[in-house]
């Protein structure tokens, strides 16, 4: 029997995970980084989870209502915003070439990893779905929150404009 109930389960990684940006991630970044976390945990994710679970029936969420928006669970997809910013706060700058592929590797298996837990938990019930597809997916995805990232470090702007 588990400690914390089912239902909590997705508030609690995701107060978990604010925890963790708040011990590692400097104050004076979350300006920089919100809006990464915004665009691409909270918008990116509740687009692609109603994409898949109400467009395409690959998987639905289970003992998660009131908190579902579009088919997802809202703690879920908030969550997803300090994932993104912890992902690019230790997003490798440089190094050794195998340094960037191994990071996205290891977000990609651990995004995997969750999407299990939250099946073997019974929040999160596969139609047509299977770890690997989350595991083929959060490689995709964290390579983009990369790649945009890293574009827009590269032309020199601020992340986002910096407001008054």
């Amino acid at each position: 029997m588990s400690v914390i109930p089912l239902e909590y389960y997705a508030p609690v990684f995701g107060l978990f995970l604010l925890l963790l940006l708040v011990v590692f991630v400097p104050r004076e970044r979350y300006k920089e980084l919100f809006w990464f976390g915004l665009v691409w945990g909270f918008l990116f994710s509740t687009a692609v989870t109603f994409l898949f679970s109400e467009v395409f029936h690959l998987f639905h969420y289970e003992k998660v209502k009131p908190f579902i928006l579009f088919g997802a669970p809202l703690w879920l997809t908030f969550a997803w915003i300090p994932a993104v910013m912890l992902y690019l706060y230790f997003l490798p700058d440089g190094g050794e070439w195998y340094v960037f592929p191994l990071y996205l590797l290891g977000f990609a298996v651990a995004g995997m990893e969750i999407d299990g837990v939250l099946n073997q938990g019974g929040l999160l019930v596969y139609d047509r779905w299977a770890p690997f597809c989350r595991f083929i997916l959060s490689l995709a995805w964290f390579y983009l929150v990369a790649l945009h990232y890293r574009h827009c470090r590269v032309r020199g702007r601020k992340i986002p404009p910096a407001s008054p």
